[in-house]
């Protein structure tokens, strides 16, 4: 109960648009899935994904999982294929702690991350 009260306070703290991109140094595909529609985007190598993302994925980073990003957070793929985060509040450093993050597959399979199922299918 404490932690659901906790994700909905850090949710309503970080409801503010967002302007952070996903930026890809890798010499692979990056899966982008956007803040709003839904949509999921392909990432060419050494391209930028202007706007918010709701999540990463690809095979070739971490094989059978997605990164849950947060509002304010920018994403950055390395040309090794680390993947690097930074914040743009307090809030979105809280929401990343609760909310964010990797993600397997028991977790796609649960209440919270059936909308990410498409996206996971990108990264098997």
């Amino acid at each position: 109960m404490i932690k659901a009260a906790a994700i909905f306070l850090v949710s309503l703290l970080c409801m503010s648009p967002a302007n952070a991109d996903v930026i890809n140094h890798s010499e692979h595909v990056v899966y982008v899935d956007d803040e709003g529609l839904g949509m999921i985007w392909m990432l060419a190598p050494a391209s930028t994904y202007h706007g918010a993302s709701d999540a990463v994925a690809s095979p070739f980073i971490r094989r059978r999982y997605i990164y849950k990003s947060v509002n304010g957070e920018d994403v950055e793929i390395t040309a090794d294929g680390h993947l690097i985060s930074s914040f743009g509040s307090l809030s979105s450093q809280a929401a990343r702690l609760l909310i964010g993050g990797w993600k397997d597959e028991s977790w796609i399979n649960g209440p919270h991350g059936r909308r990410f199922l498409r996206l996971f299918t990108f990264t098997r």
